[in-house]
């Protein structure tokens, strides 16, 4: 609570000499998840290391989250080797020198928050299997929005091993899977069901031949239907044969809310100072709101399993040929037709949903440089989050950040570039669809400061030699009234492990 004293600046009535205010902070929490431990080396068995996460609800300082956990495996202190990702509050822990010997034993990790303001501690015991003891360690669900079960095993499993037939899920066979050392990732066909029985086969091998020796049963809640939606395939360019439809898929959402913000066409080269094309960095410095509505999810049987639809933007607004849109779908808890909640606790959406909202209060309530049209889809504000309640579809925590952005370019203009050590650059403009090389094509080099340095025009078969003198930061291919962007920076440059470059 904060008191400001007006009546010092200014003269006013009694009753406003003092100002009170009040605002708050998040309250720093901390979640510990061990993933795994395995070997350094297949041949070493006996030495091995222990990956985590540790996740803050706050901002929090590298060095004092590296003094919140430590790792202990027999009376001794094993060292903690650390990489931070402060954009999202995630801090990634590996645990050295962990050793397997003839008999099982543990490794302690403990924390305690006192370093970075929290009151949080605790511990967990990980169970660290005798050397010969080949067994399944846990079974869990995998990362994100596929339906995925990931089994870990004390030992690397024999990678070319045939496992068709040698593990089942309910009353699915002959599923994908993938083995990376000692984790066997499942991938599950969309389902229904909340309770699978997974089966093991004790002739599962490891890296040493050794069997698996007894067969595994162990039930497997899955949970990968909370509230979602995603979109689908990849890229920026929208051809022109598509329109301007972009598909999506959304799981127990009966609605969604769309925002879109035009990036106009002679902002583009500055947007793509700070950002990639597929980027949404700093958006009210180029472009503008120009489509705000939320679109019912109708002509849909089953909201429990993800289902596909498609936003036809061309009818929703009228496109500038040449602009990016960079559109944004997010959802609300009123939205909501997750089962199991309270009836209480979801809103049911008000009818009569596809309602355009105002677009010229959202484009001049804020013009912050770093701006990006963000919304906040929860209700009552950042004053009613609870991080602990985060991954519970039921309140209200778990509808923040949940929002998803896509970049949309209609154009048909495919570009590859390539330079020599002579300085040439070499050009080829082609039609996406049908993959012709376009000539008459005009090809333009800016640098960063977006000036012009070279200009080319396409010849029959699509391609442009040109003589750069300087650094150039992006190329920018105009044919009618297509575009199409390619920055030069030395990282967007292809991996030529990507290609056969023998001879």
């Amino acid at each position: 609570t904060a008191a400001f004293s007006l009546s010092k600046l200014i003269t006013v009535p009694d009753s406003l000499k003092t100002m009170v205010f009040q605002f708050r902070t998040i309250s720093q929490q901390i979640e510990v998840v061990v993933e795994n431990h395995k070997a350094y080396a297949h041949a070493g068995a006996s030495r091995e290391h222990l990956n985590g996460t540790l996740r803050t609800s706050d901002i929090a300082g590298d060095q004092q989250v590296e003094k919140v956990l430590t790792a202990r495996q027999d009376g001794r202190s094993l060292p903690v080797v650390w990489t931070h990702d402060q954009k999202l509050r995630l801090h990634n822990f590996q645990v050295d020198s962990v050793h397997r010997g003839t008999s099982a034993s543990e490794v302690k990790l403990a924390w305690d928050g006192a370093p970075v303001d929290s009151k949080c501690n605790g511990s967990v015991k990980t169970v660290i299997p005798a050397l010969g003891e080949f067994s399944v360690l846990s079974v869990r669900n995998g990362p994100g929005t596929d339906q995925a079960i990931v089994v870990q095993f004390s030992d690397p499993l024999k990678k070319d091993q045939l496992l068709d037939g040698l593990f089942r899920i309910g009353k699915y066979n002959n599923l994908r899977y993938e083995i990376d050392d000692n984790l066997l990732t499942i991938y599950l066909p969309e389902t229904k069901d909340k309770k699978v029985r997974l089966t093991l086969e004790p002739s599962i091998r490891n890296i040493n031949q050794v069997q698996l020796g007894k067969r595994t049963e162990e039930d497997i809640t899955i949970d990968n239907t909370r509230p979602n939606v995603r979109f689908t395939g990849d890229g920026v360019l929208m051809p022109g044969s598509n329109g301007m439809m972009l598909p999506f898929e959304a799981v127990n959402l009966n609605a969604v809310d769309v925002k879109v913000v035009r990036i106009y066409e002679k902002n583009i080269l500055q947007f793509l100072q700070a950002n990639e094309l597929n980027g949404n960095s700093e958006l009210t410095r180029v472009g503008r709101v120009v489509l705000k509505k939320t679109i019912p999810l109708n002509g849909v049987t089953d909201y429990g399993r993800w289902n596909r639809y498609s936003i036809d933007l061309s009818g929703l607004m009228k496109p500038e040929p040449g602009a990016i849109y960079s559109v944004s779908l997010g959802f609300k808890k009123g939205y909501s037709t997750y089962p199991g909640c309270p009836a209480d606790s979801l809103k049911t959406a008000t009818a009569g949903l596809t309602t355009l909202e105002d677009t010229d209060a959202e484009n001049e309530k804020s013009w912050q440089y770093y701006g990006s049209y963000s919304d906040d889809y929860e209700e009552g504000g950042w004053s009613n989050y609870v991080w602990q309640e985060r991954d519970n579809p039921c309140k209200s925590s778990y509808y923040f950040n949940k929002t998803i952005n896509r970049n949309v370019l209609a154009s048909d203009l495919g570009m590859i570039a390539k330079c020599g050590s002579d300085g040439n650059f070499h050009v080829w403009v082609t039609d996406i669809i049908s993959t012709r090389p376009l000539s008459g094509v005009s090809v333009e080099f800016y640098n960063f400061q977006l000036q012009s340095l070279a200009h080319a025009v396409t010849d029959g078969e699509g391609m442009a030699t040109v003589a750069v003198n300087k650094r150039p930061f992006v190329i920018v291919a105009r044919n009618g009234q297509q575009s199409g962007y390619l920055k030069l920076s030395e990282g967007n440059s292809l991996s030529l492990s990507m290609f056969d470059v023998s001879g």
